[in-house]
């Protein structure tokens, strides 16, 4: 008889995006090693990015979803109803309002509804373990009260740093030292815990200090499955692709690559065709009508994730950055594995840290510093000459690529889970 666990993730189908396409994976193929999940997670509100094609996949699944209320920020919004992505300035004001409200989090209004149906789940299932997915971090404090009340032991997943998380800032000392004491309880409350790199572990198992065997790097992942037989979408086969799939927000900007395609020989430019598939906030498009680059940048906007991954797969190279900022050695990229899973060359404008570990050892990757418009330009340039003569650029290797593939990341969780239920 498989064992059961009970999944708490506040982002979850129909709501799209990468932390998402994480938890997403590991219902689906958890049953497969044998665990039964339940999902425990709020009905879908105001949010900017929603899949249906996602939850359509859920849905041929045997996975139990609970939904919850919730009296987070976004009930303000009606039900499932998309919201536009706020620019920069905006977002800016709208995160430190809320850091200084709300702790750990926004979601802090979910804690009573899901501790409350939580309970109820655990009182009328025989759950062997709660696998609890962060940020947001109230679904680490549910996690931890739901264990302490039902007896149920806990593993907690995070998908980024969270007093370290280079994304939030404390407006007060007294700020710093709640999310530290919230932190340290959950992970002494936690019998494993698992981070998406090797550098998070580090933090978390540094400031916990818990012993390291608690803890473990279970890497974001691709799901083969998004890849279908391996056919792309429709692309000009007159000019070299180079695709980037995603959302811009704080220092991820394309400005620099912008900058750099500007500069380029013409003979080069016009043989380049940049592709955006997701959001691209206003202040990039006017950029590049500004830099004169509307004849090589082409806008897809956001598309359901199985088409996005037939972009990558039509592209004939693909480009990601997380820009210079406080704490980017900590930022992985959800988007990353689904790169490498496209068998594609990679430009990374990425500054020393987790990405660039791992595009390095791929051995498909060209990296440059996210800001050196000069060394981008240099990378495109030959890439574009080599295109030119019919020449193929290096990919990564397929053995690197089957580390992130979500069976066997699934494989590893399901022994955590199974570890911490023992």
């Amino acid at each position: 008889m498989p064992r059961r666990v009970l999944v708490l993730s506040y982002y979850f189908p129909p709501m799209g995006g990468t932390g998402v396409q994480r938890v997403s994976g590991f219902v689906k193929y958890l049953p497969r090693f044998g665990w039964q999940p339940t999902v425990l997670t709020p009905h879908p509100r105001g949010y900017f990015l929603f899949d249906e094609q996602l939850e359509q996949d859920l849905r041929r699944t045997e996975v139990d979803v609970v939904r919850t209320a919730s009296a987070d920020p976004t009930r303000l919004f009606g039900s499932e109803q998309k919201v536009s992505l706020p620019d920069k300035d905006r977002h800016s004001w709208l995160q430190a309002l809320s850091q200084l409200v709300f702790v750990p989090d926004n979601k802090i209004g979910w804690m009573p509804p899901a501790l409350w149906r939580g309970l109820k789940v655990l009182r009328a299932g025989s759950h062997d373990v709660i696998l609890s997915t962060a940020p947001p971090y109230t679904s680490h404090l549910i996690g931890g009260a739901l264990s302490r009340l039902a007896g149920v032991p806990l593993v907690t997943d995070f998908r980024d740093d969270w007093v370290g998380n280079p994304r939030h800032h404390y407006p007060t000392p007294l700020h710093r030292t709640l999310h530290r004491k919230l932190e340290g309880a959950a992970l002494r409350l936690s019998r494993r815990v698992c981070a998406i790199n090797e550098r998070i572990t580090a933090s978390l198992r540094t400031r916990s200090e818990l012993p390291a065997d608690r803890f473990t790097t279970l890497p974001h992942a691709f799901d083969p499955d998004d890849f279908g037989e391996g056919e792309g979408a429709d692309s000009s086969s007159d000019r070299m692709t180079l695709t980037y799939a995603g959302t811009f927000y704080d220092a991820q900007t394309p400005a620099p690559l912008l900058r750099a395609i500007a500069g380029l020989p013409e003979n080069l430019r016009r043989s380049l065709e940049v592709v955006f598939v997701g959001l691209l906030p206003e202040r990039e498009k006017e950029r590049v009508r500004r830099l004169g680059l509307s004849e090589q940048v082409r806008h897809v906007g956001f598309v359901p994730h199985e088409e996005a991954m037939r972009y990558l797969l039509a592209s004939d190279a693909l480009w990601l950055t997380v820009g210079e900022q406080p704490g980017a050695e900590t930022i992985s990229l959800g988007k990353l594995p689904h790169y490498l899973a496209a068998c594609k060359p990679i430009l990374g404008l990425v500054p020393e840290g987790a990405a660039r570990d791992v595009l390095k050892a791929s051995g498909g990757a060209r990296l440059a510093p996210p800001g050196d418009v000069p060394a981008i330009r240099e990378v495109l340039a030959a890439w574009i000459r080599a295109w030119q003569n019919g020449e193929t650029l290096p990919a990564p290797s397929e053995a690197f690529i089957e580390s992130f593939d979500a069976r066997t990341v699934v494989e590893r969780l399901a022994g955590l889970l199974a570890e911490a239920a023992a």
